[in-house]
């Protein structure tokens, strides 16, 4: 009976005081745990924000500083040399064509069916891909040329920039090119028959070329002339409605796809560099809005700024406002965000290379 005696439980307040030291040590674990994602949180949606940023400034610079590359004479060929043959015509008429700005995007007309949702607009117009020699002379008559292969990767429908040194004519495809690229001899023949409208995809532009030679290289280029065959691009970059109902920063090729780049893009903003030294130095001596370029072919740089938001809501403490664009009277812009995204403006200024002196 003595042993059954000394065994006792806990008291009432032992038990209270048990349990009271427990919810203190789960409360603040609990506190800990909460802090600790908190932190987490803000911490992956900035990082989000600043990769976002990087690569939306990343695509910009790399088709902007290519702008204008049309081969051999990418930096002075005058527009009397360049023939546009086409449907619809390509927008190529010499040194002018580098870039185009829209501000806000008037003016500008989508070629996707993605909706814009706000901002610039940047037009950027290039030859691109590696470039195909010719193989023999082009042929006239047949509105056809042979080229050594088609690492460039033509298809019917693209358009293609051929040119040398002295001459730039910018055309349609209108067969389906062998897809041909190999370090042995494959010539491609590529063809650039006559359009009736510009809704086929041809070539003979109206008031361009007149007569009966309208989709026809009149001179033809020679194999020994150094011509190179390249796909021309005429590129827009805009902030588009994402399938998701996001603002993303989306790249758009005239009569080609539309992709998603960046995501949660939600603004961009461009000024221009204009070089309006005679003679010209290459040298931006003030920057204008697109609204305010009275010369395309003088803007030498483009200034791009983008807003980026972070992928989740109800991480930063307060609505913010930035500073971000300027008006037409040059004074810059406050906004106040309409949730609790993290949000950072990111600038960078893009020299057009093609446009140096």
């Amino acid at each position: 009976m003595a042993a059954c005696r000394r065994q006792r439980g806990f008291s009432m307040l032992e038990l209270m005081i048990g349990m009271t030291i427990g919810l203190i040590i789960v409360a603040a674990m609990s506190s800990l745990y909460i802090a600790s994602r908190g932190v987490y949180r803000v911490n992956e949606s900035l990082a989000r924000v600043q990769e976002s940023g990087r690569m939306a400034l990343d695509v910009l610079q790399e088709d902007a500083r290519a702008g204008g590359f049309i081969g051999c004479r990418s930096r002075n060929l005058p527009g009397g040399q360049i023939l546009v043959l086409a449907r619809p015509a390509a927008q190529l008429t010499g040194t002018g064509d580098v870039v185009r700005g829209f501000e806000n995007g008037d003016g500008w007309t989508n070629p996707s069916a993605i909706v814009r949702l706000r901002g610039d607009v940047l037009s950027v117009r290039r030859a691109v891909g590696v470039g195909d020699e010719l193989a023999a002379n082009s042929d006239v008559a047949a509105a056809r040329f042979t080229l050594k292969n088609n690492c460039t990767g033509l298809r019917r429908g693209d358009y293609v920039a051929l040119g040398s040194c002295d001459r730039l004519v910018v055309l349609r495809v209108t067969n389906a090119p062998a897809q041909t690229c190999s370090a042995a001899m494959a010539p491609v023949t590529i063809e650039h028959a006559a359009s009736s409208s510009d809704f086929d995809g041809g070539n003979g532009n109206n008031g361009i070329v007149t007569g009966g030679l309208s989709h026809q290289i009149q001179t033809p280029f020679a194999a020994d002339s150094r011509a190179v065959a390249f796909r021309y691009e005429d590129i827009s970059y805009f902030i588009g409605r994402s399938p998701a109902g996001r603002p993303s920063l989306y790249r758009a090729v005239v009569g080609g796809a539309v992709e998603e780049l960046v995501e949660n893009i939600e603004d961009m903003d461009l000024v221009y560099g204009v070089d309006n030294s005679s003679p010209a130095d290459g040298i931006a001596d003030d920057y204008r809005r697109a609204d305010a370029v009275t010369n395309w072919g003088q803007v030498v740089s483009v200034r791009a700024s983008v807003v980026v938001a972070g992928p989740e809501d109800s991480i930063a403490a307060a609505n913010a406002a930035y500073t971000f664009g300027t008006n037409a009277s040059g004074t810059q812009t406050t906004v106040t965000a309409s949730d609790r995204r993290l949000r950072q403006v990111f600038a960078g200024t893009i020299t057009l290379r093609n446009r140096l002196p």
